[in-house]
Order: C-alpha cells, then structure tokens, then sequence
C-alpha cells in the first residue's frame, strides 16, 4: 500500500481552488504596469536629461551654450525620427 504524498495532495488542492486567479490577475496587472514603466523610462530619459542639462546652462547664464545645446539636440532629435521612420517602414513591408 502507498503513502499518500502530501505534497501532490496539496498541489492538486491548491489547481481545484479557484481563488488565486484573482492574485494572478493583480500579478499580471502589475507586471504591465513595471513593464510599461520601464518602457517610459527608456523613451524620455534621453529628454528630460538634455532638457536638465540646457537649464543648467540656462541657470548658470550661460544663454549662448543653452542656445547651441538646445539646437543640437534638437538636430539628434530629427535624426532620431528620421531613424525611427526607416526602421518602421522596413517592419511594415
């Protein structure tokens, strides 16, 4: 005769009960959101660090850096987009 294993019995217990598909849900919830987080961290932080790094020349007086920064940036900018279009129109063909 067998001993029953209590493990396999509590694990067959624990697939029949239906009340950790809500945690699941409350899981998979907030691993989107820290997923979608992380994705927004990525897009913005090259920005919002450039845009500090103007203020600062800006807050320091120095307009005509803050000047040539901005513009500089604003030329990556465009060469970004420009980038991003190319790699979108090759995955849509």
């Amino acid at each position: 005769m067998r001993k029953p294993n209590f493990l396999r019995e509590r694990v067959r217990e624990l697939c029949r009960d239906p009340s950790g598909a809500v945690t699941m849900e409350y899981v998979l919830l907030c691993v989107l959101i820290a997923a979608g987080s992380v994705l927004a961290v990525i897009a913005f932080s090259r920005t919002i660090m450039d845009m500090t790094h103007v203020a600062t020349y800006a807050m320091t007086g120095q307009y005509e850096k803050a000047g040539n920064a901005l513009k500089e940036y604003r030329k990556d900018r465009a060469q970004d987009f420009d980038s991003a279009a190319q790699w979108s129109d090759s995955f849509h063909r």
